[in-house]
């Protein structure tokens, strides 16, 4: 088991971390000066990355929320009355909901204090 999430995280941040070949052959003449191109050829300064990194973190983070509902209700249906199983199942539950509605909060602040895009 260790050994497939180690595998696991080994795929997930060579995916992250490698570059995208369409940013390598995007056109720079294009973009204004301290600007670069993006993978849908548009011209992206600093704010505009950090935007990017965002909202595609906060994407990240609501799927793993959802994802962790799901094995908690999975957890939950089949703990067959076992209390600690039904307990456990429920505190996941609780704090995946409490992940969901801390990052709408986060949203919210960022959205409302940094107005980036």
């Amino acid at each position: 088991m260790k050994k497939k999430l180690i595998i696991f995280w080994a795929f997930l941040i060579t995916v992250i971390v490698s570059p995208s070949p369409t940013i390598a052959q995007c056109p720079q003449e294009g973009c204004p000066e301290g600007t670069s191109c993006t993978i849908f050829n548009e011209c992206l300064n600093l704010s505009g990355f950090i935007d990017a990194i965002i909202t595609w973190g906060m994407g990240i983070i609501a799927t793993l929320c959802v994802l962790m509902l799901i094995v908690a209700g999975f957890q939950y249906i089949t703990s067959a009355g076992n209390p600690e199983a039904v307990e456990s199942a429920k505190k996941t539950i609780q704090y995946a909901i409490g992940g969901l509605i801390l990052l709408a909060m986060a949203y919210i602040i960022i959205d409302l204090l940094v107005p980036i895009g």
